[in-house]
């Protein structure tokens, strides 16, 4: 979801107030944003299948995982830059995630 969100404003800049309803309607006209309202609806609809099936304190830590795929993701489609800390980071999110799951 956030990939498409993200292919969604790869080119358009929001630079002022003035300019932030043409910058909208060019971001709407995109297929990635529409993938990403597609997607966000699924989510939805698959959490509220776990949260009715698992304690949330089983299924939150597995979500957190979701947060150390979405900064890899960005090195892997955007080329962003993943330095020591945030590789680091990484690390920590999936440990505390283990922990969660296991402990």
């Amino acid at each position: 979801m956030d990939i498409f969100f993200k292919l969604s404003v790869k080119n358009v800049t929001f630079a002022s107030a003035g300019t932030f309803f043409s910058s909208f309607k060019l971001v709407v006209s995109t297929w990635a944003f529409w993938a990403a309202i597609l997607v966000s609806a699924l989510n939805f609809w698959l959490w509220m299948i776990v949260l009715s099936v698992y304690d949330l304190s089983f299924a939150y830590p597995l979500f957190g995982i979701c947060f150390a795929m979405i900064i890899i993701s960005g090195k892997l489609f955007f080329n962003e830059e993943l330095d020591r800390n945030k590789w680091i980071g990484i690390g920590f999110i999936l440990l505390s995630s283990l922990v969660l799951f296991f402990g």
